[in-house]
């Protein structure tokens, strides 16, 4: 093998390297405030032009949910979240049709899921996010806001911020069955379920903060991984958390580099 064949399997290894251990991106809104962060390294924040109180990842890869502010004529808004990573991201208007506040959002397959400011569990337009029909009543207390869905072991996962806990919810019946307490003083915050971890962006009363950690699924347990921000203990303060997956394209850099090397040899 020649220097210049040498540098090229070095880069591909490298390349494959990198997104290997490159982990996903976090999306969070604190009201109208959206923070952008990795497990590490620096906490982007960006001033948009609505609040956000659900978020997820639809099947088609774009980050959409619901605000938690009217419209008029008690009419909520909904939105799609454009280029979440690059240097200006935007809220792009769905519909400014939605019936009430609607705080959790997940996407089972193609189908969405949201809880409303009741015990509610609706079927709702994966375009729109649109209520499409009520699946039934949860039987939980009011404030359940931040949601989940794994799609290896096909479980919802809601969280109930009235008492502080994490329940699966059969999406086909809305019966909930309690997994345990999150072991922190939950307001508001949201939650996303990615590469076989439950991930939530909680209002922890206590510290004041808005944290960033994990909830373990078999106990509840909230374990905080970041401190992100504060905020005003007078204010009311919506929030939410979506994924954005690490990009692949490097990957394939690298596997398409070492294809051309073995060609040329």
């Amino acid at each position: 093998m020649n220097s210049r064949s040498a540098a090229v399997v070095s880069l591909a290894l490298g390349m494959a390297a990198s997104v290997a251990t490159a982990g996903p991106t976090f999306v969070a809104f604190a009201n109208d405030t959206m923070y952008r962060f990795s497990m590490n390294g620096p906490i982007e924040s960006f001033q948009m032009s609505d609040s956000m109180m659900s978020l997820a990842r639809r099947g088609d890869g774009a980050l959409v949910g619901h605000s938690p502010r009217a419209a008029g004529e008690q009419l909520w808004q909904s939105y799609e979240l454009v280029d979440p990573t690059g240097a200006a991201p935007s809220l792009s208007l769905l519909s400014d049709q939605i019936t009430a506040p609607r705080p959790t959002l997940s996407f089972v397959g193609s189908q969405g899921y949201a809880v409303g400011n009741t015990d509610e569990l609706f079927t709702v337009d994966s375009g729109t996010l649109a209520d499409s029909g009520s699946v039934g009543h949860m039987g939980l207390p009011t404030d359940s806001n931040g949601s989940g869905y794994d799609q290896v072991n096909d479980v919802l996962y809601i969280i109930n911020g009235q008492n502080d806990a994490l329940y699966r919810v059969d999406y086909g019946s809305a019966a909930p069955t309690m997994v345990g307490s999150l072991g922190v003083d939950y307001l508001f915050g949201g939650a996303e379920f990615f590469g076989g971890t439950m991930y939530a962006f909680i209002q922890d009363t206590n510290l004041q903060r808005f944290v960033f950690g994990s909830v373990d699924t078999s106990t509840g347990a909230f374990t905080m991984l970041r401190d992100i921000a504060g905020y005003n203990v007078n204010d009311n303060v919506y929030a939410a958390l979506a994924v954005v997956p690490a990009p692949a394209s490097l990957g394939l850099i690298g596997v398409g580099g070492l294809a051309l090397l073995r060609r040329r040899r």
